[in-house]
């Protein structure tokens, strides 16, 4: 029996996943994501630990660390999550006339980061 929790471990069979089937355009990252969103709602936060692990991981990689274009990645990563958990806790308080132009900003960003990871993931398969 695995003592990882099961939020925990999904990051790396995502990736998993994606290096078995190479047709598939998701990154680990993407795919997480993929896995977290089909959790009902009652997880609440615990999807988010998955991605803090995953940002605890890059904030360490010196090749990131050290550089200016790595340093913004990370500051970025890290505003995209905080505002992910606080998209989740004021989801529930959003009028109601308000909820489609969301809907509609939430498909356009997410649009936009699926666009990010096929080019990620192209970019990968592309590397000896």
């Amino acid at each position: 029996m695995n003592p990882v929790p099961q939020a925990d471990r999904q990051p790396e069979q995502a990736a998993a996943a994606d290096s078995a089937s190479p047709a598939e355009p998701a990154t680990g990252v993407g795919a997480s994501t993929d896995l977290q969103a089909s959790r009902p709602a009652a997880a609440g936060v615990a999807p988010l630990m998955g991605l803090d692990a995953i940002i605890a991981q890059l904030c360490r990689d010196p090749s990131l660390r050290f550089s200016d274009t790595g340093r913004t990645l990370i500051r970025l990563l890290e505003k995209e999550r905080a505002t992910l958990a606080a998209s989740r806790q004021l989801i529930g308080d959003t009028p109601e006339h308000c909820v489609d132009a969301l809907i509609r900003i939430a498909r356009i960003y997410s649009r936009g980061w699926e666009s990010v990871a096929r080019e990620l993931h192209s970019r990968s398969q592309r590397l000896p």
